[in-house]
């Protein structure tokens, strides 16, 4: 039911969609070897020979620490998407939500006017969103990976504070889930939907 409400499919329903992704998606890792992300990895990659794992210790980028899991995504995002840290419990829904994405198993929902702003805007961007397990979270966490789709131009790092948390702490700590884009324009708590989401992300501060 919470699913629904944010406009996510059923865990049975995104497992389904998953294991029929036919569009390669190679999912570049590092420091990742006993978490969620890479058993969930693992697992997708023997039933399914579209997702393809490959370690790589040179992904990182920016400030991350070189010690944190990390994951980078590629098919659709063409390596747009990183998660940093790992995802538990409800964020691992997520995941599987980008890697259908990724791989062409869901159509973003993004509609015309929406990519028309988008169109309107050249100018590289990089959204960080920090995470713990929970439905505001979630509901971040989805957005942001349908807006990422359509937008070459925009560069996505999920950050898990449980893994990172000193990390986080350059930046709030306050209430999660956190975005900030640019590291100049933040919000603290889940967009109401996509709108809010552009608003933030492509529009500048008046004032």
């Amino acid at each position: 039911m919470m699913l629904r409400l944010i406009g996510m499919p059923s865990t049975k329903t995104l497992d389904e969609l998953v294991s029929r992704i036919a569009s390669k998606v190679e999912i570049r890792i590092a420091n990742n070897k006993n978490t969620n992300v890479m058993r969930v990895l693992e697992s997708l990659s023997k039933i399914n020979k579209s997702i393809v794992i490959i370690e790589d210790e040179n992904i990182y980028l920016n400030d991350l620490p070189r010690s944190a899991p990390l994951t980078r995504i590629y098919g659709l995002y063409d390596g747009r998407v990183i998660i940093a840290g790992d995802l538990e419990d409800i964020l691992i829904h997520g995941f599987k939500e980008y890697l259908a994405l990724a791989g062409k198993a869901i159509d973003p929902a993004v509609p015309i006017r929406i990519r028309q702003t988008i169109n309107s805007y050249s100018k590289p961007r990089i959204v960080k969103l920090f995470v713990v397990p929970g439905i505001p979270c979630l509901k971040a966490m989805h957005l942001l990976g349908h807006l990422a789709i359509v937008d070459g131009n925009l560069n996505t790092i999920i950050i898990d504070v449980h893994k990172l948390n000193d990390y986080y702490e350059r930046y709030s700590k306050g209430a999660l889930p956190l975005i900030i884009v640019d590291n100049s324009k933040s919000k603290i708590g889940a967009p109401r939907d996509i709108d809010e989401l552009v608003e933030l992300v492509y529009y500048e501060d008046q004032g």
